[in-house]
């Protein structure tokens, strides 16, 4: 078995390769090219293609995109809009995205805020910097990263350990809702909308509200979308990075990498691999593989309980029902 670190938006993304009796199956995992380890998804190509697969099990979640926003992009985007804001700055990105989490911590630095994570992303920091992650840095000693603390009834035991240990021994890292209310221009607040109800004890006046995240996919979360709209409506926050609506009107681009290779992306990396097979997952628009790929690789659209059996030159779907599937 084989593993390539690959660029995702979370970081220990990779792929992995296994040898069978018939060939090697390479199965890319979530990947892009746009990032700041782009680099290591060249390699993982131009390493798997040398292994000539039978197959690849290739993700397709966004093919329709043509050129996507890069994490760089999305830096300059976000500190241009934070260097003009006055009062309280909120960055709303996904709490895995390291990368991201990276991007404001540059901007904080360039602005001459501190970067008000939550406890949460300090132990997540915490395990990665003691993990070798490059480039992730320790909050107990990059003096623009503080831990914003939330008014709780009750702590969980890994976050009770955290705070008294930064409470013993790095007192001048921890910020409260009161702290902030009184310094509102010297910080960014890494929220999100589970974390509003910290925005009763702050009380902004004025400010904006950064949305780096992903768009609203389904009802529940078009829904939270219209809850966040009516929470900044109601704290005279600026919503930039606008998502847009339900029918994804007024949308506001540039502040958000997605984690997921483009379209282009995929078909240089089919046509640089080169498998027999190719089965898509973790996609809605399997057409794009039929209609750019079809003329290079036999497609195989993968069914819900459905076995698929590969062999050069042919393979065979196997329906539980109908046949044995081989354990």
């Amino acid at each position: 078995m084989r593993r390539w670190p690959v660029d995702h938006s979370i970081p220990g993304a990779g792929a992995f390769g296994i040898r069978t009796s018939e060939g090697w199956i390479i199965y890319t995992g979530d990947l892009r090219l746009h990032g700041r380890r782009g680099p290591d998804t060249v390699a993982f190509v131009e390493e798997a293609s040398s292994l000539e697969p039978l197959a690849l099990i290739c993700e397709g979640t966004h093919p329709g995109t043509e050129r996507p926003v890069t994490e760089e992009e999305v830096f300059h985007n976000s500190l241009e809009v934070i260097r003009r804001a006055r009062g309280l700055v909120i960055a709303d990105f996904g709490p895995r995205n390291i990368e991201r989490l990276l991007s404001f911590l540059r901007i904080a630095r360039e602005t001459g805020r501190l970067l008000a994570i939550t406890t949460k992303d300090a132990y997540l920091l915490e395990a990665l910097s003691i993990a070798g992650e490059p480039e992730v840095p320790n909050p107990k000693e990059d003096e623009n990263l503080v831990i914003y603390v939330e008014a709780k009834g009750s702590r969980q035991t890994w976050e009770k350990t955290l705070l008294e240990q930064y409470s013993n021994y790095y007192p001048d890292k921890l910020v409260t809702s009161r702290m902030v209310n009184k310094y509102q221009n010297e910080y960014i607040l890494c929220f999100s909308y589970y974390d509003l109800n910290e925005l009763i004890d702050i009380q902004p006046s004025g400010g904006i509200y950064l949305y780096s995240s992903s768009e609203a996919f389904n009802e529940e979360m078009h829904m939270d979308l219209d809850r966040l709209r009516c929470w900044l409506s109601h704290f005279h926050l600026k919503l930039v990075g606008n998502p847009g609506d339900r029918e994804g009107k007024g949308k506001e681009p540039g502040f958000h990498a997605s984690g997921h290779i483009h379209g282009p992306g995929l078909v240089g990396l089919v046509e640089k691999l080169r498998p027999e097979f190719l089965i898509p997952v973790h996609c809605e628009d399997i057409e794009f593989f039929t209609q750019n790929l079809d003329d290079m690789t036999k497609i195989v659209a993968p069914e819900p309980g459905v076995t698929v059996e590969l062999f050069p030159g042919r393979f065979n779907l196997l329906h539980p029902c109908s046949q044995q599937v081989p354990a």
